[in-house]
């Protein structure tokens, strides 16, 4: 017997129960996989194999415990990080954006002060308190006086700051105010210019990438590195044919990316062109995967990463591929006017506002009925995870299946892409475990 990450099973015992398994060709040799629902352990054997221990089972003292846990953050009752949705207000118009049902406002220091306070009073020692939009730059008077205030009444906590922006209004001044706090600075870049320019465009219709590599350079100048620096890629039909030709021009200006499919609300359920099928997401990662493995490029694809972690580690760090995810349970989102939201994808969306943090404790709200319904969304809820052999590795995004099909309690739009992927993966592992390569 082989694995990824664990060795015990006695087959008779777990088969029919928490266990699902099936078989996989590899150059004409069959594996048998076995996968915990629950966890996402599995562990692998040659077909003669299986069939020799399907009555005797496996000697103890070649096991190791088959309770070995899995990680996930510790459970929390509280969310250890806040969004502030410094404003809703935008300079870009681009053509999938999600948060375009918001209205356009910006957010007072009455509501800064309250967020930050409530935050506070979490009992836990890290917080993270994260500036969104719309664009944040539109407000950066705000988040200074956010950081400075967060600071001044800091009742001892760890506070990591952090801003997702588009980059176009990153001046070097700004950029080091950033980098003085600490701040981690994730971008919006799509591809090089020709691709970014397709979908990330100004409300004229003109393209935006100069002014984000401006951006960019601005960061590097004041101390930001590659390891300090992030980059969300949004994959739309305008550029999920071209894997090399992003990996490539991330290599080229040093930037580690990840890569995320275009989420189905917003402008994107409006131009329904830029959506993208199952087939070709996979197809993406697994070129992708390919590419990066086989040329010595110096930066990370962070979603091939993390399907890899789950397929190789019992990490399940990354609060979106697992389940529950971190919607109404580590993290809360805080628009401009107030109103708290399980999640960042949800802002605007005005059927999942859970309440107002000018009227009520973050305490009061992420205790509501309705939010506690949330934080324990389990795949064991959504009949097609239910069903899943993946459903210990994976975790359906509760806002794109709400995009897609109107209920967070559906599987994620992207499933089917999801199972091929991790299929490929375990081959891939088999493959380099057997000496296949």
């Amino acid at each position: 017997m082989r694995c990824g990450w664990y060795k015990r099973i006695l087959v008779d015992n777990y088969i029919g129960k928490e266990w699902r398994d099936f078989y996989l060709e590899i150059d004409s040799k069959k594996f048998h996989i076995m996968v915990n629902k629950i966890n996402g352990k599995w562990y692998y054997f040659t077909k003669e194999e299986f069939d020799k221990i399907k009555s005797t089972g496996i000697p103890t003292d070649e096991l190791e415990n088959i309770n070995t846990p899995v990680y996930r953050s510790p459970p929390q009752t509280m969310p250890s990080s806040v969004i502030l949705n410094i404003t809703t207000n935008c300079n870009f118009f681009c053509r999938y954006c999600f948060a375009s049902n918001a209205k356009r406002n910006i957010m007072s220091k009455d509501v800064i002060k309250k967020s930050i306070e409530e935050i506070m009073k979490v009992p836990y020692k890290n917080i993270r308190i994260e500036f969104q939009g719309g664009e944040p730059l539109l407000n950066k008077e705000s988040i200074i006086f956010a950081v400075e205030y967060a600071n001044e009444i800091n009742p001892g906590k760890n506070i990591q700051f952090g801003v997702e922006t588009n980059g176009s209004l990153l001046d070097e001044d700004f950029a080091k105010f950033l980098k003085k706090n600490r701040f981690s600075l994730g971008f919006s870049i799509d591809g090089p210019k020709e691709l970014h320019n397709k979908s990330r465009i100004y409300p004229n219709g003109n393209g935006t990438f100069d002014d984000v590599m401006k951006g960019v350079e601005n960061a590097r100048k004041a101390g930001y590195t590659k390891d300090e620096l992030g980059n969300v890629c949004v994959i739309t039909s305008m550029n999920v044919q071209y894997p090399e030709k992003l990996a490539d021009f991330f290599n080229e200006i040093d930037m580690n990316y990840k890569t995320i499919p275009v989420n189905p609300m917003g402008r994107a359920n409006i131009n329904k062109e830029i959506l993208i099928t199952n087939g070709e997401w996979y197809n993406f990662l697994v070129r992708t995967y390919n590419y990066l493995k086989n040329n010595n490029l110096g930066i990370r694809n962070m979603m091939v990463d993390i399907f890899e972690r789950n397929i190789h580690t019992p990490a399940r760090t990354y609060i979106c591929l697992r389940s529950p995810c971190g919607m109404a349970h580590e993290i809360v989102s805080i628009n401009p006017d107030g109103g708290v939201y399980p999640c960042d994808g949800f802002k605007g969306t005005k059927e999942f506002e859970m309440g107002n943090i000018m009227k009520n404790s973050l305490e009061t709200i992420i205790l509501g009925k309705r939010y506690r319904e949330l934080a324990k969304r389990l795949w064991r809820d959504i009949d097609k995870c239910s069903r899943c052999i993946f459903s210990g590795l994976c975790g359906p995004c509760a806002y794109a299946s709400f995009g897609l099909y109107g209920s967070v309690y559906r599987e994620d739009p992207y499933c089917d892409a999801r199972i091929k992927f991790f299929i490929f993966l375990l081959k891939e592992f088999i493959k380099k475990e057997e000496g296949f390569e």
